[in-house]
């Protein structure tokens, strides 16, 4: 990788977002390049920023999704919509939710979100009921690289698959990044 584009995320993320140590900005850069990269991968774990309300998650999470392959801000689990962003888009999700962990529950996209991580998870959704057992079935492909956002806590499954980022506070004030600040 072109070490000018790797240390351009760097400059990029530090101008947008307060995180609580530096090797944190390292962590961002190395997850956006793995978004593109990510045909070649097995695994790819959740970046978790985890916080209470004005310490940037939201922020932290636009600027990753400016710079990510395809990257698609979301704010629901809607099952379907989760399946139709992976399968038609293959897009990188930022999921920007208050609680993710009711919210999956709600949703039933549960299995969607905790299999995202691991290339070759598909999930099943009974689609046509009047063709019986088993034909009623269809699998889709779920695997993407994700981006959580939550003010609550997630539980230990959602957190075994992440790599959180405890959002620290700040006074210092940062521009709102857009599509095109990317």
């Amino acid at each position: 990788v072109d070490k000018g584009l790797y240390e351009a995320l760097l400059e990029y993320y530090q101008g947008l977002v307060k995180l609580p140590h530096p090797g944190a900005y390292h962590v961002l850069a190395s997850w956006t390049l793995s978004t593109y990269l990510l045909e070649e991968a097995d695994y790819s774990p959740f970046i978790f920023f985890q916080g209470t309300p004005g310490r940037g998650k939201t922020r932290a999470g636009k600027s990753m999704i400016y710079v990510a392959y395809r990257g698609l801000h979301i704010e629901t689990l809607s099952a379907a919509h989760l399946i139709r962003a992976t399968r038609d888009l293959n897009a990188t999700l930022f999921v920007d939710v208050r609680d993710a962990v009711r919210k999956m529950a709600s949703q039933h996209s549960g299995d969607i979100v905790l299999l995202r991580v691991e290339r070759g998870a598909t999930v099943p959704r009974i689609l046509h009921p009047g063709k019986g057992a088993f034909q009623d079935t269809e699998f889709f492909p779920v695997f993407g690289a994700t981006i959580l956002a939550s003010n609550e806590p997630v539980d230990d499954i959602v957190f075994g698959r992440t790599i959180p980022i405890q959002m620290p506070t700040t006074s210092r004030t940062f521009p709102m990044p857009t599509p095109r600040s990317g």
